[in-house]
């Protein structure tokens, strides 16, 4: 898909800039909480929305009536028939998990992206942190650190108090995907001890990360 300008609705940290890293070359990811969706959805020009089912179907329902054209591609933990029927039945154009391999999603990403359906079929379970350590470790560092050297010599030079700021924030954000990728791939441990010790630190990390 062209470059575009995708709404992510949802509130875990860890998998939304995984995301925004994989999309960054091709859409601007703009992320809010179900209660400032539709004011986002108000006041920018959104091409894709992308939720996290948790945020609630009738969420779903209303971004779709206000905006009938819009394409909406709901993410899940888990597959389950019975989500995919009701996110269809409240006006979904498309439903994937998020357990999935990096191709698979960005596919469908594209496809909904596209106004085409896309509704994932039933596949065998894998956990979810498994699956953002392979992903991370393809994406590697070297290619954040280049963008961090990037943005360090940008900030070198005489830059306007918004440019500077938004240079600082997207510092902070590398800086902060850069510890994740170290902390998720340096312990290949069971996936919900991993989850479980990442998540009870995340917080404090991301702190020492903004400053």
């Amino acid at each position: 898909m062209p470059r575009s300008t995708v709404l992510l609705i949802d509130e875990d940290t860890v998998f939304c800039q995984a995301l925004k890293i994989r999309l960054e070359a091709i859409a601007e990811v703009v992320q809010a909480t179900a209660e400032m969706a539709l004011t986002r959805l108000a006041t920018s020009a959104i091409d894709l929305v992308l939720v996290d089912l948790r945020q609630g179907l009738p969420l779903i329902e209303q971004i779709r009536a206000q905006y009938p054209n819009l394409p909406i591609l709901v993410l899940s933990d888990r597959y389950e028939p019975i989500l995919l029927a009701a996110a269809r039945q409240v006006g979904a154009t498309g439903y994937c998990t998020k357990d999935q391999d990096a191709d698979l999603l960005l596919s469908a990403i594209r496809t909904v992206a596209a106004g085409q359906p896309f509704w994932q079929r039933s596949i065998p379970a894998q956990a979810p942190f498994a699956r953002l350590r392979r992903d991370w470790r393809q994406l590697g560092l070297r290619r954040i650190n280049a963008a961090l050297a990037e943005i360090n010599a940008q900030l070198q030079q005489n830059l306007s108090p918004l440019d500077r700021a938004i240079l600082e924030g997207r510092a902070r954000e590398l800086r902060t995907a850069r510890w994740l990728v170290d902390r998720v791939s340096a312990h290949p441990t069971s996936d919900r001890t991993c989850e479980c010790r990442d998540r009870s630190s995340l917080s404090a990390r991301l702190a020492d990360c903004a400053r």
